[in-house]
């Protein structure tokens, strides 16, 4: 299935997105953004999977689902309304708001990638257009890590690394210099400057001016070591949970108490919009500088870690209760939901059951609650991930009569050579 194809099945609501990176495609719904890498960049797209679906900091964009298509790699967010700042009109508009504003924005922004560097990510191609703001409710979020590099350092392989020249350092126009935690210290304080202006202190100025300098080994030693300085101590890092719109929170390993009513349309530009190019000076861009990958990263695999793996599913007679109740009142939307709770128990925190059985179970309810429900972006999400998952391993995707005699039995009994 292509990822047109993909869309066409799940999404079908999805409409294209403009944007300048012509390596890659864009689509949007109301609630959600969904971009799509073609086969020859699915390591930027576990890049980008990698930090976005992490939970470093609650106002990095989470990827809420990576599906594998023929084609490539379909990566899914909630939608962030807002305005990218990667624009000079975008970017003229945000250094004009009030001092406190700004401060609050370049604060957000300061612990986010000290997240990011702290768990031993290089930064590469950060630039205002991996922002965006959100003027309405005066908040900042962070996007776009597919070019980062998962190494304290790395070697320049060209004359000029992806960025703005506005905050990049000048080791990073040397073919051949290390580019390391020090490098974005430069980039974060250039872009400090920027963001405080004529409102920056004498004592900001001065550790911007270290950040800042031209001779690496007079600057901070990390962002993080830089971030302390500028903004005080930062204190331990904490792990966040971007609390959606939706319920797709799941694929993070969560489960909100109830799924939020759907956003209405976000009045502008929003997520990975115009800038995504990487070169913003007009200068030919470089080879993007990759570290040594394994391969993507799968959402899990559904054969790999039960002591049995055809333990039966534990009985859920609350949920069950909930999904008998749903049906006797004709109540659709809360059928589709009781049907996506159960799948969720199955499919996340049903320990005892053998990972055979609980995805096909977990799957059976995921249809079923997408036939009641079409708009139920939980259960879509997790069938999506489910069915990538098999895919991914090679193995066919069990079929509705094979997932629903699993749902309903709570066993599993295996034809030869599945």
């Amino acid at each position: 299935m292509t990822a047109h194809a993909w869309l066409a099945a799940n999404l079908p609501d999805a409409r294209p997105f403009p944007k300048s990176d012509s390596a890659t495609s864009a689509w949007r719904t109301n609630a959600l953004f969904i971009k799509f890498f073609p086969y020859a960049l699915q390591e930027r797209a576990a890049v980008e999977t990698e930090i976005a679906s992490a939970g470093l900091h609650e106002n990095i964009i989470p990827s809420l689902l990576m599906s594998g298509v023929d084609d490539g790699v379909i990566l899914i967010y909630p939608f962030a309304s807002g305005e990218t700042l990667g624009s000079a009109a975008a970017r003229d508009k945000f250094y004009a708001l009030p001092e406190s504003e700004r401060r609050a924005a370049l604060h957000v922004i300061c612990a986010a990638l000290a997240t990011i560097t702290s768990a031993g990510w290089t930064l590469v191609d950060f630039y205002e257009g991996n922002l965006i703001y959100d003027y309405e409710n005066k908040k900042i979020w962070l996007f776009d890590w597919d070019l980062c590099i998962k190494a304290e350092s790395f070697t320049l392989a060209t004359h000029r690394n992806w960025g703005s020249s506005r905050l990049m350092a000048p080791e990073e126009f040397q073919k051949g210099a290390q580019i390391d935690g020090q490098t974005n210290v430069f980039n974060l304080a250039r872009l400090a400057t920027l963001v405080l202006g004529d409102d920056a202190t004498d004592a900001e100025r001065a550790v911007l001016a270290r950040a800042t300098s031209p001779e690496k080994p007079r600057r901070h030693a990390s962002v993080a070591a830089f971030v302390g300085e500028q903004h005080g101590t930062i204190g331990t890092m904490r792990r966040y949970t971007f609390l959606l719109p939706l319920a797709a929170l799941s694929l993070l390993g969560c489960s909100p108490e109830k799924p939020a009513e759907p956003e209405s349309p976000a009045p502008v530009a929003a997520a990975h919009t115009a800038d995504d190019g990487h070169n913003h000076d007009g200068a030919a861009p470089p080879e993007a500088p990759r570290a040594p990958m394994a391969g993507a990263p799968t959402a899990g695999n559904p054969m790999a870690d039960a002591t049995d793996p055809f333990a039966p599913l534990s009985k859920t007679p609350e949920l069950d209760k909930k999904i008998a109740d749903a049906e006797k009142s004709g109540d659709k939307t809360a059928l589709s939901a009781a049907y996506s709770k159960r799948g969720m128990f199955r499919m996340r925190d049903d320990d005892k059951a053998g990972q055979r059985v609980k995805y096909r179970g977990a799957l059976a309810d995921f249809r079923k609650a997408l036939k009641t429900d079409p708009k139920n972006v939980e259960a879509l999400a997790a069938k999506s991930e489910i069915e990538s998952i098999y895919t991914g391993m090679g193995r066919p995707i069990p079929s509705e009569a094979e997932a629903d005699e699993v749902s309903r039995t709570g066993t599993y009994k295996p034809q030869t050579g599945k």
